[in-house]
């Protein structure tokens, strides 16, 4: 019996490996490729297709702002001293003249307020000149009231001592 036993698991065996033998065979084994040249894996690259690509390289923003970095300090080196020279004397000359501007609002804005000043001051006098005279004239007024007054005590004095002369 054991020998019948390994004979069926022999047998099996040998069936599913020629099972899987013919599935095998349905797929086509692949055929041994030839390896490409060098000459045929590298592309011959003109130098229009380099500028181009460059260019598109460019159109990048962040590529584009450094590019126009390197263009602008290229450009200042390609200035000449006397160049800079000139551009350095025109700034300078802005700048003094937005400082001469400065200098003449600061005066303007000084002269107002001294201006200012001395008009208050001129009012202050006027105002104080004018209440001396307001006291000035009220004195006078007192002491004309006061001088009416004594007339009157003498006047009515001397009515007394000529009524008392009459009687």
């Amino acid at each position: 019996m054991k020998n019948k036993d390994a004979d069926d698991t022999v047998m099996k065996q040998y069936m599913t490996d020629t099972e899987t033998e013919e599935e095998d065979d349905e797929t086509p084994t692949p055929k041994p490729t030839k390896k490409p040249s060098k000459n045929e894996t590298e592309e011959k690259v003109r130098d229009s297709d380099v500028n181009d690509a460059m260019k598109n390289v460019s159109s990048i923003p962040f590529l584009s702002e450094t590019s126009k970095a390197t263009k602008s300090k290229d450009k200042k080196k390609k200035m000449s001293v006397t160049e800079r020279i000139a551009g350095l004397q025109k700034k300078e000359k802005k700048l003094r003249k937005k400082l001469e501007r400065k200098a003449q609002k600061a005066a303007r804005k000084e002269e107002e307020r001294k201006a200012v000043e001395a008009e208050e001051a001129r009012k202050a006098a006027e105002a104080e000149k004018a209440r001396k005279a307001a006291e000035a004239e009220e004195a006078r007024k007192a002491a004309e009231a006061e001088e009416a007054r004594k007339a009157a005590e003498e006047e009515a004095k001397n009515n007394k001592v000529f009524t008392k002369a009459i009687v």
